[in-house]
């Protein structure tokens, strides 16, 4: 009961509006400062162009292994897997889109694809490039 008499003095004596001397000062002190974290996220396609180039270098020493004639490569388990399935496998795919590509029609419905295609992106980067430098009226 007494607690409740002081703090109801207390609060009828003091005015919201002006708070004492230093009163920002102490609480400020007393607040512990936080850092902010702010999480990032990048596209997809950074993160694919930031990782093409180990990707290229990754691919470019399995080729060097598994297509040398080096002695270490004898120790490597699947490497007549290699010669004998996956080289004619990929041989004769590429020869079926050989076949595929001396069809007068295919290659012309690719070539109007394709400069419809780098149309596409001439347009999209002048046109992303212009609605950055437009003037503000």
């Amino acid at each position: 009961m007494e607690k409740d008499d002081l703090l109801s003095k207390l609060l009828k004596n003091t005015v919201p509006e002006s708070p004492s001397e230093g009163f920002i000062e102490k609480v400020m002190a007393s607040v512990a400062s936080v850092p902010v974290s702010e999480t990032t996220t990048k596209s997809i396609a950074s993160q694919l162009r930031s990782a093409l180039p180990f990707i290229g270098l990754a691919a470019a020493v399995i080729i060097f292994v598994f297509t040398s004639d080096m002695p270490f490569n004898k120790f490597l388990p699947g490497t007549d897997y290699l010669s004998k399935y996956l080289v004619p496998y990929f041989a004769s795919l590429v020869g079926g889109f050989k076949i595929l590509f001396t069809s007068r029609f295919v290659t012309f419905a690719l070539g109007i694809a394709l400069s419809a295609g780098f149309l596409v992106l001439v347009e999209h980067f002048f046109s992303r490039r212009s609605s950055i430098h437009t003037p503000m009226v």
